[in-house]
């Protein structure tokens, strides 16, 4: 976003599952939360803890950031609407329904 020019016109909108949220606790506390365990459906992209450097670059590197967490249900309902929306036929993986949720 840097390279491009649009770190101060663009918003960086983050989706998250609960159980799976450890940058949205990070941005909320301020400093790096570790979960003990991914508890959320969507496991394989899911991280214990975010890095030192992307909570940086969230808080202070002057990036608009926007962080929202679903639960799983509504993850997976927002595939689903999204599939019959547009009529596609295929089931996306479970690991990254979240995204369709603020659409």
């Amino acid at each position: 976003m840097e390279k491009a020019g649009w770190k101060s016109t663009t918003d960086l909108i983050t989706m998250e599952t609960f159980g799976a949220d450890c940058f949205s606790q990070s941005l909320a506390n301020g400093e790096i939360v570790t979960l003990p365990a991914i508890t959320s459906i969507a496991k394989s992209l899911g991280a214990l803890s975010v890095t030192p450097k992307l909570l940086e670059m969230a808080t202070n590197g002057g990036f608009q950031v926007k962080s929202g967490v679903v639960t799983d249900k509504e993850a997976l309902q927002s595939c689903l609407n999204f599939s019959t929306d547009h009529r596609y036929s295929h089931i996306l993986s479970k690991d990254c329904t979240e995204i369709f949720k603020p659409v």
